[in-house]
Formats: C-alpha cells, sequence, structure tokens
C-alpha cells in the first residue's frame, strides 16, 4: 500500500519583505525536536523523505531526519501557496475581496501580479502529490511541507475540484509539526484518512 505522511513544519519567523521566509523560531526548533524524539520511539518505517525548498520546512525536515534514517529529497512544487510578492495583498484585504466575488469566480482571485490564484495553487499541489504517490507507489513517503499543502492534499485524496475547494479548505486549520497521514486503498483506487492534525509529541 501507498502512505503519505504530511508535516507541518514548526512555527517559524515571517518578514513583511524578501526574504520572507526567516526559518523556524526557538518554538519551531524545539517543536521539531519533539516530533523527531517521537518518530524515533514510534520507530516509523519511512522509504522517502521529501522536503519543501522553503527554509521553515528544510529545517524541520533536517532535524526529524536521523529519526527517519532517509536522506532529504527537496521538491521544488511542494512549496506553500505562492501568494506573496511586489504589491500583493495583504491578508485581511484578500480574506475581503474574497468575500465580496461570486462563489464561482473566488478561486480566479489573485493575491497579486503574476500571482498564484486559489486554482492555480490547488490544481498544483494535487499534481505534484500525484506525481509523488504514483513515482513511489506502496511505499511510506514522509513529505515535510506548510498547512496550505496539508489543506490541499484533501482535495487530491476526496477528488474535489481545486477550483471548487477553497472554502473547504480554509476550514483546515493543520497546526505545526501535526502529522497527516493518507493510505491508498489500491483495490479501490482510494485514499483513506487515518488521521489528522495528529500532535500528540507537543501535549505537556
Amino acid at each position: 500500500m501507498t502512505q503519505i505522511y504530511l508535516v507541518r513544519h514548526g512555527d517559524y519567523i515571517l518578514h513583511d519583505i524578501p526574504p520572507y521566509d526567516l526559518g523556524l523560531s526557538p518554538k519551531g526548533i524545539t517543536q521539531a525536536g519533539r516530533l523527531r524524539d517521537r518518530l524515533l520511539k514510534e520507530n516509523l518505517e519511512i522509504d522517502v523523505l521529501i522536503s519543501s525548498p522553503w527554509t521553515r520546512a528544510q529545517q524541520t525536515a533536517e532535524i526529524i531526519a536521523p529519526a527517519i534514517r532517509r536522506e532529504i529529497q527537496i521538491e521544488p512544487d511542494i512549496d506553500e501557496w505562492r501568494n506573496q510578492g511586489e504589491n500583493s495583498l495583504n491578508s485581511e484585504t484578500l480574506i475581503q475581496q474574497y468575500l465580496s466575488l461570486p462563489p464561482d469566480q473566488r478561486a480566479f482571485l489573485s493575491p497579486g501580479k503574476d500571482l498564484e490564484t486559489w486554482g492555480q495553487f490547488g490544481s498544483r499541489i494535487c499534481n505534484i502529490l500525484n506525481r509523488i504517490a504514483n513515482q513511489h507507489e506502496k511505499k511510506n513517503i514522509m513529505i515535510v511541507a506548510h498547512g496550505g499543502v496539508i489543506e490541499a492534499s484533501f482535495v487530491y485524496c476526496y477528488g474535489i475540484s481545486p477550483f471548487a475547494a477553497a472554502p473547504f479548505m480554509m476550514m483546515l486549520d493543520p497546526k505545526h509539526t501535526s502529522i497527516t497521514h493518507w493510505r491508498k486503498i489500491h483495490a479501490v483506487h482510494l485514499w483513506r484518512l487515518e488521521r489528522y492534525n495528529d500532535t500528540n509529541h507537543l501535549a505537556d
């Protein structure tokens, strides 16, 4: 069977100007360390370890890699929604514009010139998850990525149109260093959600 374990990166330092991603915060480093310790204890068998190219994801992957015992593979297209750039809308304005549009137009809203729309982001992540799953069929895959990627995994695994999925994706809230686990049932070509937002390693 094919299994995908999606891990959200740890808490991070965000800049309003480039470079936007300054890597993990001290809290994020601690979170990733606790996840590493949990993975060591559970001795989870992982065949492939993939990371987003963004700094906060790579740093998280580097911290947990000793527990996985696999070389980190950087996948450029598994990064977060590309919604930051020159003259991009701030989050509050973007949400206001999104809600002001008819439902059938919301997936086409761009946060700025030449930046990804909701629909483009969802389509990109569905395509890359499908490629990874097919390339590593019947293997256990761990992907260290972003909240948006985890949200988009529901679109891919449940077969939802990326152009109708934005409201659904906005209802999800993956926590830092959480684990979301999908298992493919090959006999019926369907994905089953085994767990979502698992942060037991962060419990005091």
